[in-house]
This record gives C-alpha cells, sequence and structure tokens, in this order.
C-alpha cells in the first residue's frame, strides 16, 4: 500500500505543481481572444467604409500595451509598445514568460494570416455577391445598390510566444518540469466579422449614403430619395404625396411623415456636450 501511495504521488505531484502554470496559461488565453476580438472590430468603426484604416503598426502598439502589458498601464491613442508582460505571468522560477510583447505578440490579417496590412482581412470567396455566385441569389441584388463593397468577411489573428518551462526548478526538492520544459507555447486566437455593415458615422453621411448614385439603380432600395423634390425622376412632388397621406390618416391631430425629408431625423447631440474644436 505504501510503495502505490508513493507511486501514485510521484504521479499527481507534477500535475499540481503544473496547476497555476495551466492557471496562467488560461489567462493568456483570454487575453489573447480579447485581443483578436479588439482587432476585428476595430476594423469595422476605423476603415474605408467610415474614414481611413488605421496603421498597423499603431494597432499591434495598442494590443500589445492594452492586452500583454503591465495591468496598471494606461490606455492611450498611439501608445508604445510595453517592455515587460503582465507580473504574474511567471514560470515556477519566477522568469517572466512573456519578456517582451513587442517581440512575442503579432497580429495577422486574412483567413490565412498572410494579408498585407489592415486593409488585407477580407476573404471574397465569403461575399455573397460575387461573380461566381447565382445572379439571382438575394433578388438579383448587387452589393452596390446597398451601398456596400462586398469584399465578404474580415478576420483578424492575434498570436502569441510564450517562453519554455525551465527543465528542473532550483531548491533542494527540485522538481523537473519534463516533457513540458521542451513545448514551445504558441497562443492563437482569431475573430471573424462583417465590418462593411450599412452603417455611416454621423446622420450627414447617413443622407449621403441614400442619395442617387450609380445612375439611380437603387433608387427602389431607398425609396426615400426618389420622393424628394431634388430628385429628377420623381413622378409626384413631396406637396402632392402629403396630400394623399393627410386623406388616408384618420381624423385627429395626428401629423403625417415628412416623407423624403430624412434631416428631419437626425440625431443631433446637444450643445453642451460637445467638445470644442
Amino acid at each position: 500500500m505504501t510503495e502505490f501511495l508513493v507511486l501514485l504521488a510521484g504521479v499527481i505531484l507534477p500535475f499540481l505543481l503544473l496547476m497555476p502554470m495551466i492557471a496562467k496559461y488560461q489567462d493568456a488565453q483570454h487575453q489573447t481572444q480579447m485581443a483578436s476580438r479588439y482587432v476585428a472590430f476595430e476594423a469595422r468603426t476605423q476603415s474605408d467604409d467610415s474614414g481611413n484604416w488605421r496603421p498597423e503598426e499603431k494597432i499591434a502598439a495598442e494590443v500589445q500595451n492594452r492586452f500583454f502589458g503591465v495591468h496598471d498601464s494606461q490606455i492611450v491613442s498611439n501608445p508604445s509598445s510595453p517592455a515587460t508582460g503582465p507580473f504574474n505571468w511567471t514560470d515556477p522560477t519566477h522568469q517572466a514568460l512573456l519578456p517582451n510583447p513587442s517581440a512575442a505578440v503579432a497580429v495577422k490579417y486574412g483567413p490565412n494570416g498572410t494579408g498585407l496590412g489592415t486593409a488585407g482581412g477580407f476573404d471574397p470567396t465569403t461575399d455573397a455577391f460575387t461573380k461566381d455566385r447565382n445572379p439571382f441569389m438575394g433578388g438579383g441584388m448587387e452589393s452596390r445598390y446597398l451601398g456596400l463593397k462586398g469584399r465578404g468577411l474580415y478576420t483578424a489573428t492575434v498570436e502569441v510566444r510564450l517562453n519554455r518551462l525551465p527543465a528542473r526548478s532550483p531548491g533542494f526538492m527540485g522538481t523537473s518540469f519534463a516533457p513540458f520544459d521542451t513545448l514551445d507555447m504558441k497562443l492563437s486566437a482569431r475573430t471573424t466579422t462583417l465590418t462593411s455593415p450599412w452603417t455611416a458615422k454621423d446622420p450627414d453621411q447617413v443622407i449621403r449614403q441614400m442619395a442617387t448614385r450609380e445612375d439611380d439603380v437603387f433608387a427602389w432600395v431607398f425609396p426615400s430619395q426618389g420622393l424628394t423634390l431634388t430628385n429628377p425622376y420623381t413622378q409626384y412632388t413631396t406637396d402632392q404625396i402629403d396630400k394623399v397621406v393627410q386623406q388616408i390618416e384618420a381624423p385627429g391631430p395626428l401629423r403625417g411623415p415628412d416623407i423624403g425629408k430624412l434631416e428631419r431625423w437626425k440625431e443631433v447631440a446637444p450643445p453642451d456636450r460637445l467638445k470644442p474644436n
């Protein structure tokens, strides 16, 4: 019985000693997943749909600073890469698992991680409007009718390389971590999202997206542009439509909608909420 307990202790003890390391690896994997989500969703708000793409090196520096730097690092725009990783990411010998985030943390773009820059994360094969698809899919609608670029899904990947475990912990009863000391730990997570939805950064851009373009080919998608007085193809003016609406509306104090007048629905922040230029 004694021999069995000694043998069992010899098998279980190394795994018990690895429990803190497993928790640290889980923490690092969670941070990697959060970082990939940050990069992917940053492309939704900082792309050529709403302005310009952010430089690749600035995105990488933000990821390294916010998710793989020290825990009390400040969240600022355009930070510098941190000199060291989280203080609690250490091996049993108290050596840092991530001593240099700028060299160990990589941000990649595209389904295979081979995209060039932040604008290279698209996969055209996932676009429903590509030429190799059925032209009648979606009622024969094309991406330009909706004001979309039709570039497919966007994928961002974050990879983190951690240092190896030591061959043996120091001390009188030094513990061997073999064969885990030979493993090259690389954590990877990727997030895929649609970065070209029908969105806009402000009410004025919404109105511009609904304006006549492409020789009025998608006026039937956004009928409001066909109901404005400035549209040369309008059959009925707004005033005539208002008369028809008033006749259809039930009697009462209700007021009919201002058809074609999108300016009325602008969401404008109060002056006291705006920052001075």
